[in-house]
């Protein structure tokens, strides 16, 4: 098998939660995160058919296969999606990208069926890659895409990480494209696991044809955000929404397949201590989703579909943080000719001060990439 990457790969643009609702034919529902905001996602898994000469197919899951990741003192892969891949003919080409988030078992985390046997008295490191398995369950095949990594901590707790997208060539056969991840530190005591957060990544494939373009139309969005946005205390409420990157895509058609890349910087200020009477954390979680929708102005209320989960990083008052988001879809067939690709973030903590608040880098950026 051979695999080939551009030299600098562009960053490309998926809480135990409930879910309420399921519709055809896209099964699209919402779930109740763990921090009480309520969040639309798709949960659906589609096998990546055979792609015709000259054409594309596309798969994704994003339904995680496990609850958790056991921390070992050297790294054991396991699966969290997978994507069939049926009929590999040899000049077809499998662009793979993905997104995944864990989180550091904490004491709110304990009981309740929850796969945390205790607090985790350190700071472990998980890594997380695409690779080319032969079942889906095979976490040892060859590597699909680069691997990414985190240390996580007590401040870091919910760690989102991405997996740029990558295009391997030369495969044949019946296989499975696995997003696979490893958490380690030598200090486990051998009964502690990182938690994996439902809804909140998954894992796309494009089937590249034979003499199909596989960069197809690239377009860029830009930064909507307006500037400083506050950091919402979200005991008192759910934290606000803002769009914050933005492209427009024109000419679409129903089968699209779209490629989303973002890389979302955010620099945090604060003034002041904390709310009277609060005893809660501070440090701000901010998370970012993106969707496909009918109007700029209303990317959640007007969405044709949801292409990421929300995820995301806790981040240190007054620091800058990264967050990048990776993933695909092939538009629905109630497409019309404009539609817009939208980056929607929000920010807060249980804590947050009046003051405290957030906005976009200068190196912030979304990209598109459509294939038809």
């Amino acid at each position: 098998m051979k695999r080939r990457r551009p030299p600098q790969p562009k960053l490309r643009i998926a809480s135990l939660g409930l879910a309420c609702a399921v519709l055809a034919p896209i099964a699209t529902g919402c779930v109740v995160a763990t921090d009480g905001e309520v969040e639309l996602v798709d949960d659906s898994e589609l096998a990546a058919a055979a792609a015709p000469a000259g054409g594309y197919e596309f798969g994704k899951d994003t339904e995680e296969r496990r609850h958790a990741v056991p921390i070992e003192k050297n790294a054991k892969w396991k699966v969290v999606y997978s994507v069939p891949l049926r009929d590999l003919g040899p000049d077809e080409r499998v662009a793979v990208r993905g997104e995944v988030q864990l989180t550091v078992c904490q004491q709110s985390n304990m009981g309740g069926g929850s796969p945390c046997t205790r607090v985790t008295p350190f700071d472990p490191k998980y890594e997380v890659k695409v690779i080319l398995g032969d079942s889906k369950d095979d976490a040892s095949g060859p590597d699909l895409s680069d691997t990414r990594d985190m240390t996580c901590t007590h401040l870091k707790h919910h760690c989102a990480l991405s997996v740029a997208e990558a295009i391997s060539h030369g495969m044949h056969g019946n296989h499975f494209a696995n997003l696979v991840v490893a958490a380690v530190d030598v200090a486990t005591n051998g009964h502690d696991v990182m938690i994996v957060d439902d809804h909140h990544g998954g894992l796309y494939v494009t089937r590249i044809g034979k003499g199909a373009n596989e960069k197809g139309k690239t377009s860029e969005g830009h930064d909507v955000s307006g500037g400083w946005m506050k950091l919402d205390m979200e005991n008192s409420g759910p934290r606000k929404p803002h769009v914050t990157l933005q492209a427009t895509l024109k000419h679409a058609k129903p089968g699209d397949v779209v490629g989303v890349d973002a890389l979302i910087e955010a620099q945090t200020h604060g003034g002041g201590g904390k709310p009277p009477g609060c005893s809660g954390a501070r440090d701000p979680l901010i998370t970012h989703q993106v969707f496909v929708s009918k109007h700029a102005n209303d990317p959640a209320g007007s969405k044709l579909a949801t292409v990421t989960a929300k995820n995301g990083t806790n981040c240190r008052i007054g620091d800058a943080c990264s967050y990048r988001k990776s993933a695909a879809l092939r538009l629905p067939k109630d497409t019309p000719s404009t539609v817009y690709v939208s980056v929607v973030s929000s920010g807060g903590r249980s804590c947050s001060a009046p003051n405290d608040e957030w906005r976009l880098g200068a190196g912030s950026k979304l990209e598109l990439n459509r294939l038809r």
